[in-house]
């Protein structure tokens, strides 16, 4: 959700009961019904942490605010310990979260639970509206907004008040059948400075200064002087209940975990308070003797109450289970009687099910609810004398359940549930009121208009409550006309733009020339009488009409457009410009139908547009993190943007090391590469311990970085920054230079999404040792597409590892800074990544851009140059089949231990397989004795290799090596099959997707090199069926990632004959953010062969 004009709606729900819930569906059916808003939720991480295993909405995020509770802090506490410490963190906790979103994407709205009375001034601090959302009844509200009153009216003194608990609150309109015994505590009774009756008292001092006040309920529950009262009391008053019908639905299987479905009275207290001991033996006893059929949602640790051999004698008639999917339970048929506090929600989902209600009222509002059902709504019955007993329970059930006064009850919330589910229609609760205005726009030409009349009248007869005005030309109007009229529906003429006494030739084309010279004015004239009538609320117009949005625009709603023909045809008319550039006129002459194909590689070449600027002084700074096969990757990225763009300058900044053999590779005249500090102390001897490096690295970080740039900078001005995802500063640095920051990422994106989810990770999982230790081989299914990985197949940083290791650190920090890039690139194909991953990344990000395999852009060296230990030329000598050596290579920075280097010599040995080992010389030692004379000749042992030109051989057949993600990507686009033994970072999840997702590796047995487990290996790849088929499925992915790279070269030839790299950034720079628009059935029929093929 980056800065865009895109309104953004705050969510500020109080953390307790069931309020967070209800705001929370609230905000997701906002979320839902105005895809192009944003919504941001603030709640607690415990909270939070429920709230997330909903499924996600894209513009819906889920942001933490602090509790209150001291780090290390006993979990212990009560709720009232609890409640006391989270309201004096406020309003501070939800100021600090809000300020950090509100600097990305500025907030246009405030709504928050009512409870939360200080987001009025916060509203008002930051200029923009505030909208309370109250819980509860109508009839508690009201208590509440006259707390004062009612003070005055009764006292406050205990004596006082005890002697008048059972008078009228008559003075409140709409009250009189409520008594003083019936209000919550904290107006007259209770402990009246009490944080939390205090807050409720400020809240009632607050709420009317709202812009308005949403209640969690309907007309018909509430008496109608009561609600006449309140909107006299309020700025904007608005019933927007029952939410808990907004709760999206889980499948069976997660939402009743416990076989609930099959009973008859159902007990449940709700999630935070449970009878006392003596009340919940003496249901158990009402129930047991009652003899009724039962299901009781009752915590484990409560059954020490139940009289003992309760359960045993109750079998087979009663279940108790320690949690029920609760509106489930009540909308099933079996079920007759609701044993329950009358917590507000419960009482809603009571009345959606159609259940009467036997009432045990505690606290809060529960009693003037409990009065509500009882004594207006004739829903529900008392227990006698407000406490659970054995014979007021028998009592109540038989009265429900056996005699006519149950049956009445029945009857009665049969009638208010039918009032309920018309109030959630399929549109919502806050559908359209009968002022709503549809003003429908066609264009009269072909087909077009009669679509879209047909269109407005099913919507009409669908809305009936609606208004729909359709503007069309007076000759088209009389032939729509003759239809049945339709109560909501009018017409309306527009001017054809025909010259007076026109004369009709048959030329349609002089027809629609007239026409569009008379546009949008036509529109504007006749929509505007209509609206100076009744307002209208949102424009639907033919695509044709673009001026619709204009129109839209000024009127302050929302457009919608209708598209008359397939979506091909839309998808060719939004790329018009792009087709325009890629196919020239001078092709069309000899060409009259070429063929366009859009790849990955057309992501990657519209990265260029980012950095144009207008004018030739273009500058992209290009900023590497110098470790591994990272720099690499991002030079040759920057090398072929260069080659694309020779009128763009790119500087490129690394340390001096990195530098050293990226300089060694051809010159480009407009590539120049700069040194940065790599932080190492003078004199400083390396001791081969890449974490000692990374650490001084990260220490100099970013001073050694901003001081290169500006250097640079103040020469040439920089346009763009491009930087490794890992160096998450530079979104800081790009932002100070009022420039756009693309970050590339290296590896796959599984690997990202589980990045970008660690704090969902670390909140679902936890990050002490012992509780992640057990929870090792649990699904990741939590997070859009994950399902198949585990735990252990996280990298180190997430929740295992030493967590504040500074690279831990680092990675933890640009999982909250990626998300603000203008796009991300991806070192991958959209073919070798689930859908769902791809689909939830471009969720989170700005754009996520697939551009791999990038190992396939890495300039050529002369042979003599790039082979210096002879690799290819022993290939080519030797006796070697097709596809059976054996390739060996851990990268540059992991290597085995020599225990698992001598089991894999051994096994090459025993094996007989040709191989070919990329083997540092300082380990040689590992290998056993005689190793290197045994197997000359069928093998060779060197300290590197070209290794991409060693997997592009025919001979070779297998490659063993550690999943990094580049020797990944290496061995797809080659063709060559695994054998992998994973040590740290990506290399686990990449293992997984090999394997279980693409079936075209095999891991060692037991995850440990072992002479065994390779020979079982090889033998798997090379000899048996298996093999064969990994073989088949790996070269179709070698086909589709060589057609991911060939399109780059087709499409950059074409921009620069065209001169197309000197546009004006300003109409480019959209189409990159609208670049990534795949088509979804190529790729998923292409994704079906490696993703189902192997399961």
């Amino acid at each position: 959700m980056a800065s865009s004009p895109k309104a953004h709606v705050v969510v500020l729900p109080f953390p307790f009961s069931s309020h967070p819930s209800a705001l929370f569906f609230l905000a997701r059916k906002l979320a839902e019904w105005a895809p192009d808003v944003a919504f941001s939720f603030f709640c607690i991480a415990k909270i939070n942490v429920y709230l997330l295993s909903w499924p996600t909405i894209p513009n819906l995020r889920i942001y933490d605010v602090a509790d209150g509770v001291a780090e290390g802090h006993a979990s212990e506490l009560s709720m009232e310990d609890q409640l006391e410490l989270f309201l004096q963190a406020t309003p501070g906790n939800y100021r600090e979260a809000i300020k950090r979103v509100d600097e990305i994407d500025k907030v246009s709205y405030l709504l928050s639970d009512a409870f939360l009375w200080f987001a009025g001034h916060m509203a008002e601090e930051m200029g923009v509206p505030w909208v309370a959302f109250w819980n509860g009844s109508a009839c508690s509200l009201s208590a509440h907004v006259n707390t004062d009153l009612i003070r005055q009216m009764i006292g406050t003194r205990p004596e006082e008040v005890s002697a008048r608990l059972d008078e009228s609150l008559a003075f409140i309109p709409g009250c009189t059948q409520f008594r003083v015994r019936d209000l919550p505590e904290g107006i007259v009774v209770g402990q009246l400075d009490l944080p939390l009756f205090t807050t409720l008292h400020q809240m009632n001092q607050e709420l009317p200064r709202a812009a308005a006040v949403l209640v969690n309920s309907i007309e018909e529950m509430d008496p109608t002087p009561l609600l006449d009262h309140l909107r006299t009391v309020f700025n904007k008053f608005l019933l927007v209940g029952p939410l808990s019908l907004l709760a999206p639905t889980r499948p069976d299987s997660e939402s009743d975990p416990h076989s609930c479905l099959a009973w008859l009275a159902y007990v449940g207290f709700g999630t935070f308070f449970v009878p006392p001991p003596s009340e919940l033996a003496a249901l158990a006893e009402g129930l047991e003797e009652s003899r009724a059929h039962f299901l009781w949602s009752l915590k484990d640790k409560h059954r020490e109450s139940l009289p003992a051999g309760f359960l045993d004698r109750t079998r087979g008639r009663g279940l108790v289970v320690p949690w029920t999917p609760q509106p489930m339970v009540l909308g099933h048929v079996a079920v007759g009687a609701f044993i329950n506090h009358c917590g507000y929600n419960s009482v809603l989902e009571s009345i959606m099910g159609g259940v009467p209600i036997i009432c045990r009222p505690f606290y809060g509002d529960q009693r003037i609810n409990a009065r509500v059902l009882s004594h207006v709504l004739g829903v529900a019955v008392d227990i006698k004398d407000g406490v659970l007993t054995k014979e007021g329970a028998m009592d109540a059930l038989d009265l429900l359940l056996h005699r006519e006064e149950g049956k009445k009850m029945r009857e009665n919330i049969g009638s208010l549930q039918q009032v309920v589910k018309n109030a959630i229609r399929e549109t919502g609760t806050m559908a359209p009121s009968n002022k709503a205005h549809v003003a429908v726009l066609a264009f009269p030409f072909s087909s077009h208009p009669s679509a879209l009349f047909f269109l407005a009248r099913k919507l009409a007869e669908w809305a009936p409550d609606v208004a729909f005005s359709f503007f069309c030309t007076p000759k088209t109007n009389g032939t729509l006309s003759s239809w049945p009229t339709l109560p909501n529906l009018r017409i309306y003429d527009v001017g054809d733009g025909l010259p007076e006494g026109h004369v009709s030739k048959g030329r349609v084309d002089d027809e629609i020339e007239f026409f569009l010279k008379a546009t949008p004015g036509n529109y504007r004239e006749a929509v505007k009488r209509v609206d100076e009538t009744e307002k209208v609320s949102c424009v639907v117009s033919d695509a044709f009409l673009w001026f619709g949005r204009e129109m839209a625009e000024e009127m302050g709603v929302a457009w919608v457009a209708f598209w008359i023909a397939g979506a091909c045809a839309l998808s060719f008319h939004l790329n018009t410009d792009l087709i325009r550039r890629t196919i020239p006129q001078a092709t069309l002459q000899t060409q009259p139908n070429p063929q366009l194909r859009l790849s990955s590689g057309y992501n990657l070449c519209h990265l260029q547009a980012i950095a144009m600027a207008p004018s030739n002084k273009a500058h992209v700074a290009v900023l590497a993190f110098p470790f591994s096969s990272h720099p690499s990757a991002l030079f040759f990225l920057a090398r072929k943007l260069s080659e694309w763009a020779p009128d763009v300058g790119f500087s490129f900044f690394c340390t001096l090391k990195t530098n050293g053999s990226l300089s060694s590779w051809p010159s480009l005249p407009n590539l120049r590469i700069y040194d940065v500090a790599d932080g190492l102390p003078e004199g400083h001897v390396s001791k081969g311990r890449v974490d000692d490096e990374i650490e001084f690295f990260l220490g100099a970080t970013p001073g050694n970085y901003r001081e290169a740039v500006k250097r640079v900078d103040e020469i040439e001005k920089v346009s763009c920054v491009v930087s490794d995802a890992f160096l998450w500063f530079a979104r800081e640095m790009a932002e100070e230079m009022g420039v756009a920051w693309v970050a590339f990422w290296i590896a796959g994106a599984c690997a990202l999404s589980v990045h970008l989810n660690t704090d969902l990770i670390r909140r679902k999982i936890g990050t002490r040792s012992e509780e992640v230790s057990a929870r090792m081989d649990e699904s990741l299914a939590f997070i859009p597409g994950c399902s198949q990985f585990r735990v252990r197949d996280l990298p180190e940083g997430i929740v295992f590892g030493p967590l504040d290791f500074s690279l831990f650190k680092s990675l933890h920090r640009m999982s909250q800074e990626l998300p603000r890039a203008t796009a991300i690139l991806v070192n991958t194909i959209e073919e070798i990544d689930y859908d769902p991953v791809l689909d939830h990344l471009r969720t989170v990000l700005n754009k996520c851009l697939p551009v791999g395999p990038l190992t396939l852009l890495a300039p050529t060296q002369p042979d003599s140059d790039s082979d210096p230990h002879s690799c290819l030329p022993w290939l080519e000598a030797g006796a070697h089949d097709p596809a059976s050596v054996a390739y060996v290579g851990f990268g540059t920075v992991i290597m085995p231990p020599p225990s698992e280097l001598a089991a894999l010599a051994e096994a090459l040995e025993e094996s007989g397989v040709h191989f070919l080992w990329s083997l540092k010389d300082n380990m040689r030692e590992s290998l056993p004795a005689g190793f290197l004379d045994r197997t000359r000749g069928r093998g060779l042992v060197v300290p590197w290799t070209p290794q991409s030109r060693v997997l592009g051989h025919v001979a070779v057949g297998v490659f063993i090596n550690h999943c990094g993600w580049n020797s990944v990507l290496e061995s797809i686009a080659f063709g060559v099959p695994m054998i992998y033994r994973p040590f740290f970072a990506d290399h686990r999840i990449n293992a997984r997707i090999l394997s279980q997702v693409l079936g075209i590796a095999v891991e060692v047995k037991g995850g440990v090199l072992t002479k065994d487990g390779v020979m079982d290996g090889l033998d798997l790849l090379l000899k048996r069926k298996e093999g064969k088929m990994m073989r088949e499925r790996i070269g179709a992915l070698k086909l589709i990632a060589k057609n991911a790279v060939g399109v780059w070269y087709l499409v950059c030839k074409v921009w620069r004959e065209d001169g197309f790299l000197d546009t004006d950034l300003s109409q480019v720079q959209g189409e990159l953010l609208l670049s990534d628009k795949k088509t979804k059935k190529k790729k998923k029929k292409k994704q079906k062969t490696f993703h189902n093929e192997n399961s």
